[in-house]
């Protein structure tokens, strides 16, 4: 069933302080012209993407000492790794020579074990998508049918798939309506969003037993849940009717509150952005200024923002932050190639 929650949010400007004593490491797999990192567990091992110089993209794990194996999965021709938990083992979808997305994950010995969400499509740009993964090896992403809809779905480890919709979901067949997932915690408890048949997105948390909630923080146009604790705590950004964004975060008591950072922009596809949030509360994403230049932050739990920008960075996304603290992401330079980056507390 949907309980639908439209939480009034409290709004919270953000300080900006000073960098504290931090690592920043760069890096790039063997061939690589532009490398993107998209995850870290708990032991400092990092997944991600990398495009080599004939435009095609392969996954990548970096051991925490710096070692890199490329890798990609029988039959792709791109691969993009989006998860990895704390044994190690990685997930993510690549595209066959049809342009079909197809799921998998790949364990810490390098065995990789390919899947299909039922009811996926197989023509081009539909196919099985993949983005999150818990301690215990649940995954859940979306998959795209043959009339472009979106249906979120969860995998238990032993390669069972539970699709599911949120109430309210769009069903114009060709309009990309429908559910997507993207986090789920190591409670079974998952993030996401919808689109909804006015094609307003919103955000929801599905808890274990199955129930659907939605939520939408007051200055939201449409709202994006990217990312999940295990105290259930939800970030992910919400763009309001000028097309602005604002990072939320939504407790598991459903309390939203919305930030900013002090230097982003204002207008159109400006403002502040989040993707992940660790145990402490800790929260890492990108806010995009008025000059359209993109940096990285980290907001701790007491709302003090740091800067994120590694050396000879044009623009900066951090992606995830583990329970550590140490966060991942990539940056541009200046000939327009991007890199790897983890920053070590």
């Amino acid at each position: 069933m949907l309980k639908p929650v439209f939480a009034a949010s409290a709004f919270v400007a953000l300080m900006t302080s000073p960098v504290p004593a931090a690592t920043i490491t760069t890096f790039d797999p063997t061939g690589s012209m532009n490398t993107v990192a998209w995850g870290i567990n708990a032991a400092g091992v990092i997944v991600g993407d990398y495009e080599d110089s004939h435009f095609v993209y392969h996954g990548y794990v970096r051991a925490a000492g710096g070692a890199i194996t490329a890798f990609d999965p029988v039959g792709s021709t791109s691969t993009s790794v989006l998860a990895i938990n704390a044994a190690g083992s990685s997930a993510g979808y690549y595209f066959d020579s049809g342009n079909v997305a197809h799921g998998f994950v790949r364990t810490s010995d390098g065995t990789i074990t390919e899947f299909d969400a039922a009811g996926a499509g197989n023509g081009a740009n539909e196919g099985t998508f993949v983005f999150g993964m818990n301690k215990a090896g649940s995954i859940v992403g979306y998959y795209v049918d043959t009339n472009l809809l979106y249906h979120a779905f969860v995998r238990t480890p032993n390669g069972k798939i539970k699709a599911f919709n949120a109430p309210g979901a769009g069903t114009r067949a060709g309009s990309g309506q429908g559910t997507s997932a993207f986090g789920i915690n190591d409670h079974g408890v998952i993030a996401g969003d919808y689109e909804d048949s006015a094609d307003v997105f919103h955000g929801y948390v599905r808890a274990s037993d199955g129930t659907i909630t939605s939520f939408d923080p007051s200055i939201a146009a449409g709202t994006n849940a990217q990312s999940i604790n295990d105290t259930g705590t939800i970030t992910g950004f919400v763009y309001d009717s000028s097309l602005v964004y604002h990072v939320f975060e939504r407790s598991a008591s459903g309390t939203l509150t919305t930030y900013d950072a002090p230097q982003a922009g204002t207008t159109e596809f400006q403002g502040t952005r989040s993707y992940s949030i660790n145990m402490g509360g800790s929260i890492v994403g990108n806010y995009i200024e008025s000059s359209n230049v993109n940096h990285g932050f980290r907001l701790g739990p007491t709302g003090t923002l740091t800067v994120i920008t590694p050396t000879g960075s044009i623009n900066t996304y951090a992606r995830q932050i583990n329970a550590t603290g140490s966060i991942v992401g990539y940056y541009d330079d200046s000939s327009d190639h991007s890199h790897g980056f983890v920053r070590s507390p």
